[in-house]
Order: structure tokens, then C-alpha cells, then sequence
């Protein structure tokens, strides 16, 4: 916007005053010893000038060139504006639903680990009455551990997110 208004002002007219005094002093080499004293040539060969200059920059077509150009340079600057906000926007929105969607499986993971071990505490029971074998124990308790390991992962990337969603509402990320 600054930018458009400085090219206005390019366009304003504007008028220059000068003003001025000269004089000169030689010395003709052909004429030995006749050269004119320093003090006659400075009052002799005086001149002044003033001087009026109007400038209307305005009609020229190449300073209306640069005031369009530099109102489209602003108008882009506002699209590329909006499009930033409009992305910083789903951004958060994105990170909201990422997070609300990690406390969901969160939620199913807690139910898939309690459910996995109370299968894994079935099949040490049958293990130990000699119903099953180790192979059978010992997957049992890989999904146990699989379930409990993605439990984990699962809180690591709702906290990751929480914290992301917090940072977005204006709260520090890093925490004393």
C-alpha cells in the first residue's frame, strides 16, 4: 500500500527553481603583459541566471506504467496473504482432527491391551494345566506386548499433537 502511494506521489507536478552567479578569468598568452587585471575580468565577465522548471509527471505513460504495476504488486501481496492464512487455517484444523483421531485409537488400543492380556493371563493358565504349547504361549504374549507397544506409540503422538494444538492456540511449545 506504501508503495502505491509513493508512485502517486511520482505523479504529483513540481515545479524547480534556480538561480545563479558566474564569472571567468583568463589570461591571452599572445599578448605579452597586456593581460587584464584579475578584478575588471571578474566584474566584466559576470553573469547571472534564474531559472523556472515545471515538471508534470503525469503525462508521461511510462510513470502511470509503474503506479499499475505497483497496485498489482499490492493486490498480489493480499491474495498471498489470504492464501497464507487460508493454509496456516488448515493447518490447525488438520492438526485438531489428527489429534482427536489419535485419542480414538488411544482409546482402542486401551481396550485391545486390556483385552490382550486378559487372553495372555488365559493362556499362562492352560499353559500351566499343559492345555497348550509355548508356541501358543509365546504368541499370546507377542500380541500382548505389540498391543501394549502401540499403546505407547499411540499416547506419544497424542502428546505430540496436543502439544502442537497448544502451540497453534498461543502457548509456549517447549515448557520449564
Amino acid at each position: 500500500r506504501l508503495g502505491v502511494r509513493v508512485r502517486r506521489g511520482y505523479l504529483m507536478p513540481s515545479v524547480r527553481l534556480s538561480a545563479g552567479i558566474y564569472t571567468s578569468y583568463y589570461r591571452n598568452v599572445s599578448y605579452a603583459g597586456s593581460a587584464t587585471p584579475f578584478g575588471s575580468q571578474f566584474r566584466n565577465n559576470r553573469g547571472e541566471y534564474f531559472g523556472v522548471t515545471l515538471s508534470l509527471p503525469f503525462l508521461s505513460a511510462g510513470n502511470w506504467h509503474v503506479l499499475r504495476q505497483a497496485r498489482n504488486n499490492w493486490q498480489t501481496s493480499l491474495i498471498d496473504l489470504d492464501d497464507q492464512r487460508r493454509k496456516v487455517h488448515d493447518e490447525v484444523a488438520k492438526a485438531v482432527m489428527d489429534m482427536q483421531g489419535y485419542e480414538r485409537e488411544l482409546t482402542q488400543m486401551s481396550r485391545k491391551q486390556e483385552s490382550d492380556s486378559v487372553a495372555y493371563h488365559a493362556t499362562c493358565r492352560q499353559f500351566e494345566e499343559g492345555m497348550l504349547s509355548t508356541f501358543d504361549l509365546q504368541t499370546s504374549a507377542r500380541t500382548l506386548l505389540e498391543s501394549r507397544v502401540k499403546t505407547l506409540q499411540m499416547q506419544m503422538l497424542l502428546v505430540m499433537k496436543r502439544r502442537l494444538v497448544e502451540y497453534y492456540q498461543g502457548e509456549p511449545l517447549v515448557r520449564d
